[in-house]
């Protein structure tokens, strides 16, 4: 285990977490073959060694990184755009249905003599004209309704 921790402070980079890895993988497949005290210089020459060692490979490995968590972070604003846009159609939606309720209970109010609830309904949806406040109050002070 020195030898990893003293690869890892002379060599820059990631690749003795890769050798201690496939070394582990190695050893599980055959437990008598490899021994922990003994560096497998294969791996080592694939992982640790100078090939790995070039600037080239550091910034390969940072710009798929890189990569990553720039996809990562654009599919998180698109789910969040989408439910967003989602939120905005419902309420559009809701908002419509209103409005043609609306729309519906002044067409009933004008087309009959509404009673005292749709009276009272047309009020809390402020769809009262300026002229129907006498007949309005009056209908809440009777009770009764207009036919």
């Amino acid at each position: 285990m020195s030898k990893i921790r003293t690869a890892s402070r002379r060599h820059a980079g990631l690749g003795w977490i890769a050798y201690d890895q496939q070394f582990r993988l190695r050893l599980a497949v055959d437990p008598t073959g490899t021994r922990f005290d003994k560096i497998d210089y294969e791996l080592w020459l694939l992982y640790v060694g100078p090939s790995m060692q070039g600037a080239g490979a550091e910034r390969v490995m940072i710009k798929n990184v890189l990569i990553l968590i720039t996809a990562g972070v654009l599919g998180i604003l698109v789910r969040i755009g989408i439910i967003v846009l989602v939120v905005v159609v419902i309420i559009l939606i809701i908002c419509a249905g209103l409005l043609s309720a609306k729309r519906r209970l002044r067409e009933i109010g004008d087309s009959c003599q509404a009673g005292p609830l749709l009276s009272r309904t047309r009020v809390w949806l402020g769809l009262n004209r300026v002229s129907d406040k006498d007949t309005l109050t009056q209908t809440f002070k009777s009770g009764k309704t207009h036919r």
